[in-house]
């Protein structure tokens, strides 16, 4: 995705048109964001988000200056045009009617029975804005408005960020990375350096070895006679499951240490 970087030099970048010095700057934006994240600890998707606009930058910038694609710029620009407006609609849409019967129908692995999955504002918000930004852009577009255009896009861009701050993530947060998080952390105080962790039918991921700071040994939920072999090990054990697992036999001489959502954090 850096075509146009190739085409820099670096060492009289200080001497070269505004242009280059803008493709150098976009790269070494996308370049450090992209690698700074890709070392980091933790790895979400939408860690590498800032990188995007720059990235932008350098693809449309390689297709304006790329003799056989000018001819077909005008094209192109109406492609882009058609594909912004429609994925803006199907997102925003998402946003107000397909997000909330997604989380509903998992609902089972979020929060407990008889809980609900508490949305806030924040989806509704996105939505309307897409589909309002994308409706303000088709009709710039058609009479010619293009700057007026972009700069509504920007400022749109930058009220969707705001919204995923304060309220999507925060919202995300409570039902996905604070279970792991703060029940982890539970199980590395309860277990201290001798004892075990033990996730059944949970993760596998390396999120809870990296909150518990400790060895965390997965168990899948078919793996009964495993569970049970590391059950009986002498010494504290942690076990970090699923709500449905509390009452199961085999965690007879367990007790309920903590429970977030729809997980559980049981001691022995």
């Amino acid at each position: 995705m850096l075509p146009s970087f190739v085409r820099i030099k670096v060492k009289n970048a200080a001497n070269e048109k505004s242009d280059v010095q803008l493709l150098l700057l976009c790269a070494w934006w996308a370049l450090t964001t992209i690698g700074f994240f890709s070392i980091s600890a933790t790895k979400l998707v939408h860690y590498i988000l800032p990188a995007f606009p720059a990235l932008s930058v350098i693809v449309g910038s390689y297709i304006a200056n790329n003799s056989s694609l000018k001819g077909n710029l005008k094209i192109l620009e109406k492609i882009a045009d058609a594909l912004l407006i429609l994925i803006g609609i199907v997102l925003g849409l998402f946003f107000l009617f397909g997000l909330p019967r997604v989380l509903e129908a998992n609902k089972y692995h979020l929060v407990a029975p008889g809980e609900s999955i508490e949305l806030g504002w924040g989806p509704t918000a996105i939505g309307l804005l897409l589909i309002g930004v994308c409706i303000l852009y088709f009709f710039l577009v058609i009479f010619k408005k293009r700057p007026m255009a972009f700069f509504s896009l920007a400022v749109s861009m930058v009220a969707i960020n705001l919204i995923f701050i304060f309220a999507v993530f925060p919202m995300a947060a409570k039902y996905y990375s604070e279970p792991p998080r703060d029940l982890s952390r539970l199980a590395a105080e309860h277990a201290g350096r001798n004892g075990i962790i033990i996730s059944y039918d949970w993760k596998t991921s390396s999120n809870l070895v990296y909150y518990s700071k400790s060895k965390v040994d997965f168990v899948k939920k078919d793996e009964i006679l495993a569970l049970n072999d590391k059950l009986r090990q002498p010494g504290k054990i942690a076990v970090l499951t699923r709500w449905q697992h509390i009452d199961n036999p085999i965690f007879k001489d367990f007790k309920l240490k903590e429970r977030k959502g729809a997980f559980a954090l049981l001691v022995k």
